[in-house]
């Protein structure tokens, strides 16, 4: 086994997703000056008719963030392959469940190398979505076709702005389809609008009024 530190991304099909966190690992390895082993495999990869393959949609994406991806060989992923790696990374909790389909015996690890490239840097309620599929799905939907035809750009500042200006903090209340079933209650979503509302200089009376106050009267609930 090499002394590097070795790190395994793993998706479904090694095209997109685990290709692109190859990409971007290996190039911020080489701008950092680490010695780091880093690759890639899918779930399901079959190299047959792939000998070497590209998505266009992951070039775009990587390009504009200033990285190359090109062609590369899709790979398998193996129980040899993963027992050994330093770390196995993967994009969503259904890769991981795949992973221990094939290597089950990694849980069992005293030191677990397996886990979810989102919770590995601290967003565990993330996932990374498919660059090709996901976008093209989201903006093909009719209920945001909306969003093309806005003469500003769309985001949480401008969004409560434009709310409140239209019908102020005693009409808003926040809501979140984020609970304690099945995957916990996750805060990000809380703080980030927590922030936006303060970014925007919104008093802390009408924050108050937004994530408690009002729900609070209308539900009458006792304070």
């Amino acid at each position: 086994m090499s002394d590097r530190f070795s790190v395994l991304f793993v998706c479904r099909g090694n095209t997109k997703r685990s290709r692109g966190a190859e990409v971007i690992a290996a190039a911020k390895a080489e701008r950092m000056g680490m010695d780091l082993d880093v690759s890639s495999a899918g779930l399901v990869a079959p190299t047959e008719g792939y000998e070497l393959f590209n998505s266009q949609r992951l070039q775009k994406v990587l390009k504009r963030r200033g990285y190359e991806a090109g062609y590369h060989r899709r790979q398998q992923v193996t129980r040899e392959m993963m027992e050994g790696k330093d770390l196995v990374l993967a994009m969503n909790n259904s890769h991981i469940k795949g992973i221990y389909d094939i290597a089950p015996d990694l849980m069992d690890k005293d030191t677990p190398i397996v886990d979810t490239l989102p919770a590995f840097v601290g967003y565990p309620h993330r996932r990374i979505v498919d660059p090709e599929e996901r976008i093209d799905e989201v903006w093909k939907s009719e209920k945001w076709k909306w969003m093309r035809w806005m003469p500003y750009e769309i985001d949480l500042e401008m969004l409560f702005h434009k709310v409140i200006e239209t019908v102020g903090p005693d009409r808003i209340i926040f809501a979140t389809d984020s609970s304690y079933f099945p995957r916990g209650f996750c805060d990000l979503y809380l703080r980030e609008q927590l922030k936006a509302c303060r970014s925007i200089g919104l008093d802390e009376k009408s924050i108050k009024k937004i994530f408690y106050g009002n729900a609070a009267k209308l539900l009458k609930i006792k304070k």
